[in-house]
């Protein structure tokens, strides 16, 4: 995908770049003191969380371009300056990651007590087989995860959902879809909680 292409993805979904704790507490449903844990920020594009969030991580394919180049690509957007402020300096203490691998993600197991993706995984071009590798190791690194079970940009939900949620349901995965106030422009919004609900999760 590229750069371009991504950074309009992030502006659709969760109004960029403003994006902070408000809107993520309305879109996925969540109460103040998720955000006193640690986070990881998942295919998030530039938000506004990680600079006000000490225990935030960001994750994403677009930070594997050093702030010059972020700059030079946003400077005709309305991007906050404290946005790029915290970009240089998180960039160099590893706040801010580059998505690599969706499948093999640097941290150890349950490194994160919540996930928060707001990329629709569930894209109709992706197969199930890919979707269930990336939340299996989501899973791993988070105790809780929360996303969309939409197609991108659209109240529709994916026709994949169907196997993902077997795999889940055969994981010992617990899921909970809750409606929520949609700050994407839908009408309305379905937001799905994952959790392993054993300490040790079983092998697949």
């Amino acid at each position: 995908m590229s750069f371009d292409l991504r950074l309009r993805e992030s502006m659709q979904l969760l109004n960029w770049p403003k994006a902070s704790q408000k809107q993520y507490q309305a879109l996925f449903g969540l109460e103040e003191k998720v955000f006193s844990k640690p986070i990881l920020e998942y295919r998030c594009g530039p938000t506004l969380l990680n600079a006000r969030h000490p225990l935030v991580t960001s994750m994403d394919e677009i930070f594997a371009y050093p702030p010059d180049t972020i700059n030079a690509h946003l400077k005709d957007e309305n991007i906050p300056l404290d946005f790029y402020q915290d970009y240089v300096k998180g960039y160099k203490e590893g706040r801010y990651l580059p998505l690599k691998n969706a499948k093999k993600l640097p941290f150890a197991d349950f490194r994160f007590d919540t996930a928060l993706c707001t990329y629709p995984l569930f894209e109709s071009d992706k197969s199930s087989e890919d979707v269930i590798k990336e939340l299996d190791e989501l899973l791993r690194v988070a105790k809780v995860v929360y996303l969309a079970p939409h197609q991108f940009d659209s109240e529709k939900i994916a026709n994949i959902l169907g196997p993902v949620m077997l795999f889940l349901q055969h994981e010992d995965i617990g899921v909970a879809m809750t409606p929520v106030a949609a700050e994407n422009g839908l009408n309305k919004a379905v937001m799905l909680k994952l959790w392993a609900q054993t300490c040790q999760r079983p092998s697949s």
